[in-house]
């Protein structure tokens, strides 16, 4: 990647491919060029942007995938930080049509479940800082935490607060979530051709 050429710090964003064949394909294959280029270049310092979920004993999909991107990141001897996100507060942002239209949203959790989330201008905050300030050294994740847990029955309350009309939420399969997203993907292709 002669895009890393000279460079002494990278931030590196894996993006999310919801068409690739699995979750290692979507954040290990796509990020095996950049490690590459990195050992390649002497790159002294390196942020990426992850999941928290270090330690889980069950594949967690793309959460097990990003940190096996890490341990890939990490090991070219760069110093390195992964920024270990939970939920980001922003793909909320996905479900903006269906609380438009409906009233609604959907995820495959139950509604009280209360979990940590994130923003992303909080995510870009701390990487910045990290990037100004390169004297730390050695590999670690970063935990970012919001400052409370939540849970989906949470948001919808604040969102019909925020909107002034009824916003619920409805928990939904995996499979379903799966099929959503598929569908998703197939109509922002057809819409390019």
């Amino acid at each position: 990647m002669k895009a890393f050429e000279g460079a002494d710090a990278v931030f590196w964003v894996p993006i999310a491919a919801p068409a690739a064949e699995s979750a290692e394909a979507a954040f290990v294959d796509m990020s095996r060029p950049a490690s590459e280029a990195i050992r390649r270049h002497g790159v002294k310092h390196v942020i990426s942007v992850s999941a928290l979920g270090r330690g889980w004993p069950k594949d967690a999909g793309y959460a097990t995938a990003s940190i096996h991107m890490d341990d890939m990141l990490a090991a070219t001897g760069a110093s390195f930080r992964a920024l270990a996100c939970p939920s980001l507060m922003d793909n909320m942002l996905r479900q903006a049509t269906l609380i438009r239209n409906h009233g609604m949203f959907y995820l495959p959790v139950a509604g009280d479940f209360r979990t940590p989330q994130v923003a992303t201008r909080d995510i870009a905050a701390i990487a910045a800082g990290l990037l100004r300030d390169r004297s730390w050294s050695g590999a670690r994740d970063l935990p970012l935490l919001g400052p409370e847990d939540i849970s989906c029955d949470d948001q919808a309350r604040i969102i019909s607060d925020v909107l002034g009309k009824p916003v619920t939420f409805r928990e939904s399969s995996m499979a379903e979530m799966k099929a959503s997203r598929r569908g998703a993907v197939r109509r922002r292709v057809w819409r390019r051709r």
